[in-house]
């Protein structure tokens, strides 16, 4: 007897319903709390007095019903101890529970039950399923599969989460093999090794076991079985003397392999495959396998049971590769037989040489000790040609020493075999030792002897060690210092080697014994067949010195180095290679500053020899910085024009040669660029040009050296004169001395171009004096032909600018822009706002520019803490709208940016209008129309009034054409490509900077048909029958063309339309001359015109007569 039941909250493990009641949908809510989905699982203890409620939102209950394992659930009533309660006021909910202190009555009461809302389960749409159980139940029984198919063996996880009572026994199996199985457990104890899930759900415990599957046996642990096909997995919860719970999984796994695995094609590269494909029921797919020498080469995963080929890339040429493939469902099935292919030579066109599945060009070298055995050869090969003799030759001085393929001795050590077709072949090995007097290079010719051959191929062989190459990665930089890297690659002996490399007699490494075990420093391993090290060495050039590490060395002109190797100790051979650096040994000279202008200045140079030069490089400095570097290709390019510099400002610039490194500078020259480009007066500041009305915060001028700079190009000062716009006398400005009232001083230039420079005195401050100044040259501003150009000097902060980011396309409705107000100078401020009329669209307050405290985006600019502030406007021609905030409002839009200053500043106020039509277009009318367009005109509105128009078509309330109309006088336009016999709506609006009201609507249908009408007329009536003819006129449309969609059926026989004519602009007469019948039958003529893909047609009859 079982003495304690523990509570089980609601089940199942799954989720709840995040919306509880949902807002549709037939539901599952338990204690008026979570919402919970369909196929949920609830103890009997769960639901004694705490009601499980099932509800249907919006719908009223008639009937419904409770369904469960012993038939109905009377409502109200119960049945099994499960007690049915209907919800009130006719709502379709019901609920049913468990009365205290009862449980279920019997085994034959737990299990499903649904509901069905809100009429019984014969006629119900709304059902829904609960599962009430005493004691224990199976939640879920689940495998984590793997997704990767390429890894193998595949390992997952079952997981069988058992709910309710707290004491039970749990197994799992596979057939009827235990994979793990627990007794006597109890959840409290935590005594078996489940993992407890409990939240909203009491002893809620999830047990776990892991499965490997080799393809054959499934394996947990010391637990093995072998198994083909499907994996059919149970778990099973037992209480004592209580129901046994059953809870079972299959995987799927393909039972058979797929057969005919075959290859299709290859490459040196790439073997093609495929098999024959199993049916979608059989296999989601498949995965071929590849191996070479029992390593696993690629794993590739092919989806869709019907794609049953697959080309392998990456490969290696020469190399025998084994290929299997397998099926795969959720899991993989057994292997198919295996096939061997071996890859192609090289994919080359023309002669090569291949060796243990590489290829290699023509000049390798080959270590005497890799090529030892038939096995080790090394093939000369010409592809798509038949061997007829072909031969390898020791190159030899005098006379090359033709090698003996079928015989060795010291002499001629070396054996061959050949391959005769599709590709001509000769294998070279040593069958013995290789004497020093036998090494060095080989030649091969194909396809026959070196006598006659056209392709010839060269391999080097040698004893001990050998140097495969030497060269440098040239720098692509052009800027000083350039860096470098030169490579030595040593090749052949292992176990010991001396390595050394110098500039000159400066030795950059001296490394002894190095070996595979034991590598030189910054050497790396290319090859280790033939142990192929690269040693690096990385070098640095500054135009005068080469270092590397702490080592230097002051060269001028060619750097030359040697690389130095030696077998260690013994020194058997000493190879020894040279590589040698071009650099030029001399500057260039006579640079010289041809011309300039305000942003550009053009030099030269003498230039050198094609062969002490490959071209130049030109560095332009300015207060010791970098500006541009420029490269001149060609030796005999000597001049350049640099771009992209600054007015009034002192470049340093100097040039050198390069070949394959930077030669040394030539002297430097010192350019200043004159005054800004500008016909007439124009401002300058610290380099840059301002036009008229710039402003310049008075912090930014105290300074002789940042004066605003006044300038007239061309001609020489007189008296000129900055002069401060005053209210209602100009106050000028005294250049001689300052003081409070006039802060400020001037300096001058007379010429070549008139100017004078404005600046504050040091620590003299602008108070009233901020404002507008003007500048007069070459004369003061009494002479009314000086000319005068404005600039405002202010303090604390000030409006740059208010502009609006007016939208350009007329035909996108409602309106979107961007009103943006730029504000410089000062970084703290206490607010700035922008309004229509009297509504505030955005306020902020107590800006600090340092901390980003209002939302503005700061610019790039020569004034300082410039920030603009932006707001977003919508216009539908009734209001404008910003955010949350609207204004409705007619005609011109008026918009103010204000900013407020500290309160020893004045607040900055700027006014922007947008331009708005007041009125709409008035007597829209329609004009004329078609099948398909419709043409309409207005009353133009005066120019003052518009710019243009923008007519909106509607059809059904979806819009389907906006066109706009430029030109406020263009009051008629034609609107295209409309449907026939189609009512449309039509406005019209005017539109300025923005868009005005709409016009009223008009309303018009389009044409029915194309076709207008069909006559007929006797042309001629004689005695000969066959000379008499009518003619047949079919009055269309201009919207189709008449001789493509027009033609004629008579008496059903088809004819073209090849005579019509335009009677005017909407109208086309097209014209058929048709005999009648001889017999006096009568003859149907019928007219067939097009438009889209729909034909209209009118007919006319020619009654059978006889002509007299």
């Amino acid at each position: 007897m079982i003495a304690l039941i523990a509570a089980v909250f609601l089940l199942s493990v799954s989720e709840v319903i995040s919306q509880c009641s949902p807002s549709s949908g037939i539901y599952l809510r338990y204690d008026n709390g979570n919402c919970y989905p369909n196929g949920s699982f609830f103890s009997d203890n769960t639901i004694r007095d705490k009601p499980l409620e099932c509800g249907l939102p919006g719908a009223t209950l008639n009937g419904g019903q409770w369904i469960g394992p012993n038939g109905t659930v009377p409502c109200p009533g119960s049945k099994q101890n499960v007690q049915c309660t209907p919800g009130s006021s006719g709502t379709a909910i019901l609920s049913v529970q468990i009365n205290h202190p009862n449980f279920l009555a019997s085994s034959a009461g737990d299990g499903w039950y649904k509901c069905c809302l809100p009429t019984d389960c014969s006629n119900a749409n709304n059902t829904i399923f609960a599962n009430i159980f005493n004691f224990a139940q199976i939640d879920s029984l689940t495998a984590d599969l793997p997704s990767d198919m390429t890894v193998y063996p595949q390992e997952y996880k079952l997981n069988c989460t058992k709910i309710g009572h707290n004491r039970y026994d749990i197994s799992m199996s596979i057939g009827n093999t235990a994979l793990a199985s627990y007794t006597n457990c109890h959840d409290p104890d935590d005594n078996c090794p489940g993992t407890d899930l409990t939240g909203i759900v009491e002893n809620t415990v999830r047990y776990t076991v892991t499965i490997t599957w080799d393809g054959m046996t499934v394996s947990s642990g010391s637990v093995s079985q072998s198994i083909t096909g499907d994996q059919m997995y149970q778990c099973v919860v037992q209480v004592s003397n209580q129901r046994t719970r059953t809870r079972s999984l299959t995987v799927t796994v393909p039972a058979s392999a797929p057969s005919s695995l075959t290859e299709v094609n290859k490459t040196a590269t790439t073997i093609t495959v495929n098999w024959n494909a199993l049916d979608s029921s059989d296999a989601d797919g498949y995965v071929v396998n590849v191996t070479s020498d029992t390593d696993t080469v690629q794993t590739v995963q092919v989806e869709g049971s019907s794609n049953n080929t697959i080309t392998l890339n990456g490969l290696r040429a020469v190399t025998n590769y084994s290929i299997t493939v397998r099926a795969y469902q959720q899991l993989l099935g057994p292997a198919s037989s295996t096939i061997s292919v071996f890859t192609t030579h090289c994919q080359q066109k023309g002669i090569y040489l291949g060796a243990n599945g590489n290829c290699y060009p023509n000049g390798s070298y080959f270590w005497d000790n890799t090529v030892k055995a038939v096995t080790e050869a090394i093939s000369c090969v010409l592809p798509g040609t038949s061997l007829t003799t072909g031969q390898w030759v020791r190159v030899a001085d005098p006379d090359d020493d033709p090698i003996d393929c079928n015989n060795n001795s010291d002499n001629d050590p070396f054996r061959c075999t050949n391959v005769t077709s599709p590709d001509a072949i000769l294998n070279l090995y040593l069958a013995q030792g290789l004497p020093a007097e036998q090494e060095g290079w080989y030649k091969c010719c194909l396809p026959t002897d070196c006598l006659t051959a056209s392709n010839i191929m060269f391999a080097n062989i040698f004893r001990f060690v050998q140097i495969a190459s030497f060269y440098v990665d040239i720098p692509s930089s052009i800027v000083l210092p350039q860096e470098y890297t030169i490579h030595c690659i040593k090749t052949g002996y292992a176990y010991g080697y001396d390595f050394k490399l110098k500039l000159d007699d400066i030795q950059l490494i001296n490394n002894a014994g190095c070996t595979s075990s034991s590598p030189c420093n910054n050497s790396y391993l290319l090859h280790k067949n033939n142990h192929t090290y690269d040693h690096t060495v990385n070098v640095t050039w500054d135009g005068m010195t080469v270092s590397s590490g702490s080592i230097s060395q002051s060269i001028t002109g060619d750097q030359m180095y040697q690389c130095r190797v030696a077998d260690h100790p013994d020194a058997n051979a000493i190879r020894i290679r040279n590589v040698t650096i071009k650099a030029p040994a001399t500057a260039p000279s006579s640079l010289t500053e041809v011309s300039k202008t305000a942003t550009t200045i053009t030099v030269s140079w003498t230039a050198l020899d094609s062969s002490d030069a490959d071209g130049y490089v030109v560095n332009v400095t300015s207060d010791t910085d970098t500006v541009q570097t420029v490269q001149v290709e060609g030796s005999s390019n000597n001049t350049i024009t640099l771009n992209g510099l600054r007015e009034l400002t002192t470049y340093n610039i100097t040039v050198r040669t390069y070949q394959q490194l930077l030669g040394p500078a030539s002297s430097a020259i010192s350019v200043l660029t004159p005054r800004c480009q500008v016909k007439g007066i124009y401002l300058a500041y610290i380099g840059y040009c301002y036009p008229n009305k710039s402003y310049f915060f008075d912090n930014n001028v105290n300074e002789v050296t940042k004066a605003i700079s006044c300038v007239l190009p061309g001609t020489s000062l007189t008296t000129g004169q900055w002069v401060r716009v005053a209210d209602p006398d100009d106050d000028p400005v005294d250049c001689n001395s300052n003081s409070a009232s006039d802060p400020f001083r001037c300096t001058n230039v007379i010429s070549p171009d008139a100017a004078i420079n404005l600046y504050l005195v040091p620590n003299q401050g602008l108070a009233d004096q901020e404002g507008w100044y003007k500048c007069c040259l070459p004369t003061d501003c009494s002479d009314p032909n000086t000319n005068i150009i404005f600039a405002n000097i202010f303090r604390f902060s000030e409006i740059e600018s208010f502009t609006a980011a007016l939208p350009s396309d007329m035909t996108v409705y409602p309106q979107k822009y961007k009103l943006n107000c730029v504000k410089i100078g000062y970084q703290l401020y206490d607010g700035i706002s922008m309004s229509i009329d009297n509504t505030v669209l955005v306020n902020y307050t107590n800006c600090d520019d340092r901390t980003n405290t209002c939302p503005g985006t700061v610019l790039v600019s020569s004034n300082p803490n410039t920030v603009r502030y932006t707001v977003d406007i919508t216009w539908n021609g009734m209001n404008v709208s910003s955010g949350l905030i609207s204004q409705s409002t007619t005609g011109d839009q008026m918009y103010q940016c204000v900013l407020d200053n500290p309160s020893a500043g004045a607040d900055r106020t700027r006014i922007l209008t947008v331009k708005v039509p007041v009125t709409a277009p008035s007597s829209l009318t329609e004009v004329s129309k078609t099948a398909i367009t419709i043409t309409v005109s207005w009353t133009a509105l005066d120019s003052s009034d518009a710019d243009g128009y923008v007519v909106n078509v509607t059809s059904d309330t979806d819009t389907v054409q906006t066109v706009q109309v430029e030109g406020s006088s263009n009051n008629t336009i034609t609107l295209n490509g409309l449907n026939i016999e189609t009512t449309y709506s039509i406005t019209v609006r005017a539109y300025q900077q923005l868009l005005g009201p709409a016009s009223s609507t008009i309303s018009v249908q389009t044409l029915s048909t194309v076709i207008n009408s069909i006559n007929w007329i006797l042309v001629s009536s004689i005695t000969q029958l066959n000379n008499t003819q009518y003619r047949i006129d079919c009055l269309t449309t201009t919207d189709i063309n008449p001789s493509t969609d027009v033609y004629w059926l008579v008496n059903g026989v088809m004819k073209s339309n090849s005579m019509y004519t335009s009677i005017d602009v909407l109208t086309y007469n097209n014209t058929l001359l048709v005999y009648p019948d001889p017999l006096g039958v009568s003859v149907n003529v019928t007219c067939i015109a097009m438009i889209g893909e729909v034909n209209y047609s009118q007919s006319v009859i020619l009654h059978g007569m006889i002509i007299l």
